[in-house]
């Protein structure tokens, strides 16, 4: 058996953060690193924690990710999300999605169940609703955080790495986009050697 890592990395921007919202991200950092530990120890498969551990970040309001997602110029929010497998060398994304609660699952549903590789925009929605993931109205993304900061152009990623104890490696990630992006912009964060790649002896995002 080998030994077991979980990186991960969770982007915000510090001068949005007063002093109760600084403490609030540490609690659910914490507790997002003690559930990746806790699937590590009961040794779950490095994609299977790769992926709830985006889920995990994307329902936390301090990233842009899903909740608090950066706008578009519509003023709407069109997110994006991938997983690799380095154990059957597998990747998955969807971008533009608009109406996936949390699109990790999303990409992870394709990964698992279908031939699809990139499914983008309405596609992405219909996919989800077809196969019961959780969806929900758009404005669900918006905080009243973002609303003070609309045209605050922001690029961060959620993302995470796993080694598990079967010496398999994979990575998720996941982002909302630029503030004030062109509708419909697939960015090069879900394109596959530019954001995540893993295979059976390397990671690198």
């Amino acid at each position: 058996m080998s030994e077991s890592v979980l990186l991960l990395h969770a982007d915000c921007i510090n001068r949005w953060l007063s002093k109760e919202r600084q403490q609030a991200m540490k609690i659910a950092l914490r507790a997002v690193i003690d559930r990746g530990t806790t699937m590590l120890t009961n040794e779950i498969a490095a994609v299977d924690i790769v992926v709830k551990i985006v889920q995990m970040l994307k329902n936390c309001e301090f990233f842009n990710a899903s909740k608090e997602a950066a706008l578009t110029m519509k003023k709407n929010h069109e997110l994006k999300a991938d997983v690799v497998d380095g154990a059957f060398d597998k990747y998955d994304a969807v971008a533009v999605a608009r109406t996936i609660k949390n699109s990790i699952r999303a990409a992870f549903h394709l990964l698992a169940h279908e031939p699809h590789k990139l499914l983008v925009g309405s596609a992405a929605d219909e996919i989800a609703l077809q196969n019961e993931l959780n969806t929900i109205a758009n404005d669900y993304f918006i905080t009243p955080e973002r609303r003070r900061h609309l045209n605050e152009c922001d690029l961060r990623i959620v993302g995470a790495i796993v080694l598990d104890h079967q010496s398999f490696l994979a990575a998720a990630g996941s982002t909302g986009g630029t503030a004030r992006k062109s509708r419909e912009r697939v960015g090069d964060t879900i394109i596959i050697d530019v954001d995540l790649f893993a295979n059976f002896d390397i990671v690198v995002v």
